[in-house]
């Protein structure tokens, strides 16, 4: 899965040339905040068409496997979460198991 950090977006050449005013920082500045815009809001609609899940959301934002975050993040942009208070609460506590884990696996050592 592709990360803010992986995606290679840009805006387009004219766009930017439409910025020669600014300074190549401030240029830079602006095709970043608006490729994380573009970013977001394709997050956003993979997730209400069901084409990703909540937890690919939370890796792509960085924010696993920190659930609840996600959840926050998404409802302060307007997308309604299908969890109910109970199924949220089961979210977290499965999350948190497999984070630890995974825990328990890094620390163990392999066996040869």
């Amino acid at each position: 899965m592709q990360t803010l950090d992986t995606l290679p977006l840009a805006l387009p050449s004219e766009t930017i040339a439409s910025f020669r005013h600014l300074s190549d920082a401030a240029r830079s500045g602006i095709e970043a905040k608006a490729a994380r815009q573009v970013f977001e809001l394709v997050l956003i609609e993979r997730y209400k068409c069901a084409d990703i899940f909540l937890s690919d959301v939370a890796h792509a934002l960085g924010m696993y496997p920190n659930i609840e975050a996600t959840m926050d993040w998404l409802q302060d942009r307007g997308v309604t979460i299908a969890y109910s208070p109970d199924n949220r609460e089961k979210a977290r506590v499965a999350a948190n198991h497999l984070v630890q884990e995974r825990h328990a696996r890094q620390a163990t050592p392999a066996a040869s």
